[in-house]
């Protein structure tokens, strides 16, 4: 249940807003600006999450919603074809391209059917989308804005262990 899922978050003392419009729980994240790429749509850098219980309680999915757009791309190819390749190499994360408005959004999806939300569960699916957008940005945005896939852009972990970076490191 989405109360559930607050107690989760709360146990990491993560602050949320409950959407009730759409039956969601949005977490928003700063992220360390000098170490990523990755900007929203207003140019700063952070991410917002997002989780929805589906199926009576049977299904989790954590999103990120409008994380690159590819509406006015004329290279789409060239993204789908990178999301496609980091699909292949990154363990639970997979992307969806609405081609009406061209959103893309990564996301983790985890059938529960009869078993609980571990909050390690929840935490390490945020903890992925965020890795994620961050490590491939660069890539991805390069790919959409030149038709070219360059691998070269992919972002390394340089945090050294025990340093506390932002929000999100608190996930890890």
């Amino acid at each position: 249940s989405l109360d559930h899922v607050r107690s989760c978050l709360e146990q990491e003392s993560l602050r949320y807003h409950f959407d009730e419009e759409n039956d969601a729980i949005v977490v928003g994240f700063v992220l360390d600006g000098e170490k990523t790429t990755f900007r929203d749509p207003e140019g700063k850098a952070r991410i917002q999450v997002v989780i929805r219980v589906l199926e009576r309680g049977e299904f989790v999915a954590v999103f990120t919603p409008y994380a690159w757009s590819i509406a006015d791309s004329p290279h789409k190819a060239a993204v789908l074809e990178t999301l496609v390749a980091i699909q292949t190499q990154y363990k639970m994360i997979r992307f969806d391209h609405d081609p009406d408005d061209g959103e893309v959004r990564p996301n983790v999806e985890l059938p529960l059917e009869d078993a609980d939300l571990a909050p390690k569960q929840l935490h390490r699916m945020i903890h992925g989308i965020i890795h994620c957008v961050q490590r491939y940005d660069g890539v991805i945005r390069h790919a959409r804005e030149t038709g070219e896939i360059s691998w070269g852009l992919v972002r390394e972990d340089d945090t050294p262990e025990g340093t506390p970076a932002t929000d999100a490191a608190r996930l890890e």
